[in-house]
Formats: C-alpha cells, sequence, structure tokens
C-alpha cells in the first residue's frame, strides 16, 4: 500500500504547480488590465482572456473582481499604513524630523524601498481604485498625515494640514511615476527636506501611535532586506 501512494505523489506536486502557475498568471493579467483601465471599468472577461484561462476557471481561483483586486492590493495598502506609522513614529515619538536631517535618511530609505517593491500597486490603490473597497484609501492617508501636521484643531489650520499633506503625498506619487529605482532615495530625501526644514509648522503630540514595540517590528520588517545599505546611502 505504501508503494501505491508513492506513485501519486509526483502527481500532486504536479497539479499543485499547475494551479500555482495558472493563478499567477491571473494575477499578472489582473494587474495590467486593473493599472491601465481602473477597478471600475476592468472586465474579468479581459482578464480571463489576457491570462488565457477559461473564465469559469478564472472564478474558481477568484470568485469576484474585488476578490482579484484584493488579492493584488492588500499587501501594499497594509505595507503603506505601516508606512505611515513609521513616520509618525520617528517624527513624534523618536526625533522632531524638522530639527535632525540624520532621521530623514530613515523615512526616505524605507519609502523608497516601499515604491521599490510596491509600485504599481501603490498608484492602482490611490488612482485605480473607484468603485472598489479601497477607493477611499488616498483620503484616508490624507487624514493620517495632516493629523499631525496642525498645532491645535481650529478648521482654518486643519485646512492648511490637509492641502500640505495631499502636496506631500502627490509629490510621492508624481516621484513613484517618473523617477528611476537608483534615484528614488534622493528625490525623496529631498521631498522631505522642503517640507520639513522649509516649514514653520510646529507638531501635536497627542496623536493615536501603535504600541511602540509593535511599530519598532514593522520598521524592521522594511528595513531588514538591506540594513547596511542606511550607512552608505548619505
Amino acid at each position: 500500500m505504501l508503494k501505491e501512494n508513492n506513485h501519486f505523489s509526483p502527481d500532486r506536486n504536479v497539479m499543485q504547480y499547475q494551479k500555482e502557475e495558472v493563478r499567477n498568471r491571473i494575477l499578472r493579467a489582473a494587474l495590467k488590465e486593473f493599472s491601465s483601465q481602473g477597478y471600475y471599468r476592468a472586465k474579468m472577461l479581459q482578464i480571463s482572456s489576457r491570462a488565457k484561462v477559461p473564465i469559469g476557471n478564472l472564478y474558481k481561483y477568484f470568485p469576484s473582481k474585488e476578490s482579484l483586486f484584493e488579492a493584488l492590493v492588500d499587501k501594499a495598502a497594509n505595507q503603506a499604513q505601516e508606512m505611515v506609522d513609521f513616520f509618525l513614529y520617528r517624527h513624534v515619538v523618536e526625533q522632531n524630523l524638522k530639527e535632525h536631517t540624520e532621521e530623514l535618511k530613515y523615512v526616505s530609505y524605507a519609502v523608497s524601498e516601499y515604491i521599490k517593491e510596491y509600485k504599481v500597486e501603490f498608484l492602482m490603490i490611490l488612482e485605480k481604485s473607484f468603485g472598489s473597497n479601497y477607493e477611499g484609501f488616498y483620503n484616508i492617508v490624507i487624514k493620517r498625515i495632516a493629523a499631525f501636521l496642525p498645532v491645535n484643531k481650529k478648521e482654518s489650520e486643519s485646512l492648511v494640514a490637509e492641502v500640505l499633506a495631499k502636496g506631500l503625498l502627490e509629490g510621492i506619487i508624481v516621484i513613484a511615476k517618473k523617477c528611476p529605482k537608483e534615484d528614488l532615495y534622493t528625490q525623496i530625501s529631498s521631498l522631505l527636506l522642503f517640507y520639513f526644514h522649509s516649514s514653520n509648522i510646529d507638531y501635536v503630540q497627542n496623536i493615536d501611535l501603535p504600541a511602540n514595540d509593535e511599530v519598532l517590528k514593522k520598521v524592521a520588517r522594511l528595513i531588514e532586506k538591506n540594513p547596511n545599505k542606511l550607512n552608505k546611502i548619505v
């Protein structure tokens, strides 16, 4: 009986490989479709055609367009929120970035590495997600950044903070779209230096932050790929 079971093991491995290969083809095709058409206009039939997978089989892997979009962007969305927490933690808890240029090195490096890994997904969430569960993500990020910019809660200063937050995010979007990978760090650094050294804004400290150890773990994950690089980039 054991010998008979051994005959089936290679077949199972082949079948598993084939399933993963089909799933990856679907994801690659969906990435092209969503990034070019946006979530709202994207068609599952077109993704099926791009992937060369029958539409019925596609739905076996992803039961809806939303589930397929989520499979592509959810990790990038979570990492973006961790990036904002990283930014806030570095600024509010550890150092004032306005006064400590050295700290900008870590923030700039983390942002540039994030863009290198998630550029397409990042832009999809921010600009191509209308109609999906992620369509409010742009405003969530803006509000999160703006929360620590004004001195107090006055409506006029909150409006200024929102404008500044949009400017910062839009600057990152432009850099992500147009900047070669090898120049990302320099451009992100220049943008953050402009915002934090050319501005006379004072910053509030009473914002909600995750527990320190949780943020530190997230930060460690962001830089663990190449920790020695931080000592060479400035």
